[in-house]
């Protein structure tokens, strides 16, 4: 298997394989001086740093829909005819924030989920090779669940490592989670792409301030392993003036196709976008005009049209819909502003 073919944990776990002083748990100790019990995946720095691997491989996105489905008949709910996130709709729902809590909740469970398991992993194995001095670190590889942005996994993973019980840390197994995604990538004007690397320091990190140099240095060899440019944004506490953007799945074909002819209607009103001066109240009227006079065609008992004016129509209609999509215009104020079919009919005998 080619590097290129390698899934993200598969290089990953080739990369640590080939650090000094580091070691496979699963290749070199047995299940005896493992007591039977939990593990983690690798002991690095001569066994200073006790490291779990989590990949997140399922992808939460129908959570999103689930628990977004009874909001849609609310009045305040928009409607795009075109593909838009939950920065673009939450803000019309009065309790939008609390929507986006449950939502947010409901997408990170796996990341919770990954980080309770290594830290039972982490502390069975520290207890079962006597290295309860030694550093645990959790790496959550992200490499296609775009769902799970780099700053989703970081809150999570941020909140999970501030939790207390009885005065002291609830996840006190974990000091450091290192973040990689190859789902993500840092939205920048530059052609080279960004992946994010992010090292997450718990409360437990100040007791183990080597291993966190030492996994600086890990950051930029890892860089050097996958053959990508490395930038250090130094120490940060939030994301201000940073964001991220899904990566293609799939590399993208430049092999020039014909356009089919809502395409060549798209990117004509791109060129000449004529609609953009127009208020939005104008704007409306406008499509309502063309729908008034396209609608009664495809109706039973509606006046039927002429071919070319039926294109001509459409045309229009896709001009409307590709500036509706630029100003992000709610398609409910469309819809409350339309006559009854019944009036089109009439109105077009």
């Amino acid at each position: 298997m080619s590097a290129s073919q390698a899934s993200l944990e598969e290089r990953f776990i080739a990369f640590l394989g080939q650090l000094e002083n580091a070691e496979s748990i699963d290749d070199t100790l047995s299940e005896k001086e493992l007591a039977h019990g939990k593990r983690a995946d690798f002991l690095l720095d001569e066994r200073r740093i006790v490291l779990e691997i989590k990949s997140l491989e399922v992808d939460p996105e129908g959570k999103i829909e689930e628990r977004l489905a009874p909001h849609r008949k609310r009045p305040e709910f928009p409607a795009f005819f075109w593909e838009a996130d939950l920065n673009e709709i939450l803000p019309y729902l009065p309790d939008g924030e609390d929507v986006r809590r449950e939502i947010a909740h409901a997408v990170t469970r796996s990341v919770q989920g990954a980080l309770e398991k290594a830290d039972d992993q982490i502390k069975a194995t520290r207890k079962a090779l006597r290295l309860e001095n030694s550093c645990g670190v959790v790496a959550i590889l992200n490499e296609k669940v775009g769902i799970l942005a780099p700053e989703l996994v970081t809150g999570k993973a941020s909140q999970m490592l501030l939790k207390t019980r009885d005065g002291t840390a609830r996840y006190h197994n974990i000091a450091y989670v290192w973040i990689i995604s190859e789902s993500h990538k840092l939205a920048t004007k530059e052609q080279t792409e960004h992946l994010p690397l992010i090292l997450l320091e718990g409360p437990m990190a100040n007791a183990h301030a080597d291993a966190g140099e030492y996994l600086d240095t890990l950051q930029q060899k890892w860089a050097e392993f996958e053959r990508l440019p490395f930038a250090s944004l130094g120490q940060r506490t939030d994301f201000d003036g940073l964001s991220f953007v899904k990566r293609a799945e799939h590399p993208v074909n430049t092999e020039k196709k014909p356009l089919v002819r809502h395409e060549v209607w798209r990117q004509s009103y791109r060129d000449h976008p004529y609609l953009r001066s127009l208020g939005e109240e104008e704007f409306l009227q406008h499509a309502i005009h063309v729908l008034s006079i396209m609608t009664p065609h495809f109706l039973i008992g509606g006046k039927k049209l002429s071919d070319a004016t039926v294109a001509e129509l459409m045309e229009r209609w896709t001009h409307i819909l590709e500036e509706a999509e630029y100003r992000r215009l709610d398609m409910r104020k469309l819809q409350s502003r339309m006559p009854d079919v019944e009036d089109l009919i009439d109105g077009n005998d």
